[in-house]
């Protein structure tokens, strides 16, 4: 039985490593990425059954790694971290497909986003 894999996108090494180490707790793979375009590579060449990403990022930031993936039929599940979202920010975010959005800071004893 192949186990669940979590891709974790952030470009800070703390929040990336923090919700890798939270998934890890409850024995849940992960993968990471730095920026969006290795994301959009290990998508291509992997099993990733989650995804986690923050908005913004450099490279491409997180709504044009949401849209491409999208554009090209990847339905994967995904969960949009932000420092700050607004109305038109979630909206954006459901519009181009995300399945939650979640508000950064959290820590390991808060649900994400709350």
């Amino acid at each position: 039985m192949s186990s669940l894999i979590v891709l974790v996108i952030d470009d800070e090494d703390g929040v990336r490593n923090l919700i890798v180490n939270a998934l890890s707790l409850i024995s849940i793979e992960t993968t990471t990425a730095s920026h969006g375009m290795h994301a959009l590579n290990l998508t291509r060449e992997n099993q990733v059954d989650l995804v986690v990403f923050d908005v913004k990022m450099p490279v491409m930031n997180g709504f044009e790694v949401l849209r491409k993936l999208r554009e090209a039929g990847n339905k994967i599940p995904v969960i949009i971290l932000a420092a700050r979202f607004g109305r038109d920010d979630i909206k954006k975010g459901f519009d181009l497909g995300a399945n939650d959005p979640a508000r950064k800071p959290f820590g390991m004893g808060s649900k994400l986003g709350v």
